[in-house]
Formats: C-alpha cells, structure tokens, sequence
C-alpha cells in the first residue's frame, strides 16, 4: 500500500499540482466556469485564499471532470501505481490482496466504477474546446486511463469492466445513448458561449439546464 500510495500522489500531483498549465487546461475542458455561477451548497465553489486548482472545493472539481465524462478524479494515476506495484512486488499479491482484503477490494471495486462510467468517446468533444497549446494534456489523460484499465483488469481477473457488477454494467450501456446528446449540446453553448466572452444569460441558462440534467442522469450509476 505504501508503494501504491506513493506512486499515485506523485503521478497525480505532478500533472495537475506541479505542472502549470493544467488548470487553464480544466478550465477550457470542462464547464467549471458554468458551475461556478451556479448555486450549489452553502459554500462559494473556490477558497478565496488559494489560487488555481487549489482553490477550488472538493465537490465543485470533481463535478466539473463528471460532465465532460473524463471522472478524473476517480481514477487517475491508479494504473501507474499498479502496474509499479506489480513490477515491484509481483502481480499475484494484487490479486491476491484483492481477493482476501476488503479495504482493497473496495477501492479498486470504486476505481472501476469511476473508469466505466467515464466515457472518452464523450470526452472527445469536450477535447475540441481545448486551445492546441494544452492539447498536450489529452494524451497523458487517455494513456493513463488505459493504463488504469488494463491493470484493474489484470487484477480482477475480468475481460471488461464491471463483468463482476452485471447490472451496473447494464445499467451505464443503457443509460449512455439517452445522456450523450445532452453532453454534445452542452460542448455546442459552451463554445457559443465562451466566444461571446461568457456574458449572454440566455446561452448560460441552457448551459445550466445541460449541467442538471447530465448530473441527473449520472447520479445512479
């Protein structure tokens, strides 16, 4: 666990803490300056005291990587911190501990369920919002993704995501088509939006609209 704790803060520190331009990056990727305005909870969204990502609230940044379908938060930096883990100590002890610890089984029980209900086919047009000089951080996300993929299923011993968990399986395929034209017109007024220097109430409205109702429809599963 020490090996897992210690290669999974380093790799997720050093891409969105110790690299720079991450944030303008989360910021053209998601609709974190629509959930911003909105009014969630008794708290402002930032802490007026820190800058950048470290300003933000816990609830306020997970929900951002939520409606661009990316789950971050969930997941990254989980499959470095195994596939080292397996190098390092072999991966018949993962499975091993998987198979004979609660506490283990259950944190990769919640990184899979963050890795299937992200979606990078989704993902992909929240990426056309993104300037070509952070387009950079595309990449690294979506080979960390695999990566994370690739390693729970070695450790559980599965073919696909949540084959262990057929009716959340289920769940997210059938859900899927019914949420996905809601992102699509999300990314359009966010585009329209945002090249209006984020000022027109009635495109902000529609936006909010799109926000409840993906975070609605992704609630269960």
């Amino acid at each position: 666990m020490d090996v897992l704790g210690d290669e999974a803060t380093r790799v997720y520190r050093a891409t969105v803490y110790d690299d720079a331009e991450f944030g303008e990056f989360f910021r053209q990727v998601s609709p974190i300056d629509v959930i911003e305005r909105m009014q969630i909870g008794s708290r402002p969204s930032s802490r007026v005291e820190r800058t950048s990502i470290e300003a933000l609230r816990s609830i306020p940044w997970a929900h951002a990587w939520s409606q661009c379908r990316y789950m971050l938060p969930g997941w990254y930096g989980a499959g470095s911190a195994l596939a080292l883990a397996a190098k390092q100590l072999g991966e018949p002890l993962l499975r091993e501990m998987c198979s004979g610890w609660y506490f283990f089984s259950n944190l990769i029980d919640d990184i899979e369920l963050a890795l299937a209900r992200a979606d990078l086919g989704i993902a992909a047009a929240y990426d056309t919002l993104v300037d070509e000089p952070h387009r950079r951080f595309i990449e690294l996300l979506r080979a960390e993704y695999e990566r994370t993929r690739e390693e729970v299923l070695k450790v559980r011993g599965g073919e696909r995501l949540l084959d262990g968990e057929p009716t959340v399986q289920r769940s997210i395929t059938l859900r899927n088509p019914y949420i996905d034209p809601m992102h699509l017109v999300q990314v359009d007024l966010l585009r329209r939006w945002r090249a209006g220097g984020s000022n027109d109430k009635e495109l902000l409205s529609a936006l909010v609209a799109t926000v409840s109702g993906i975070a609605q429809a992704l609630q269960g599963a």
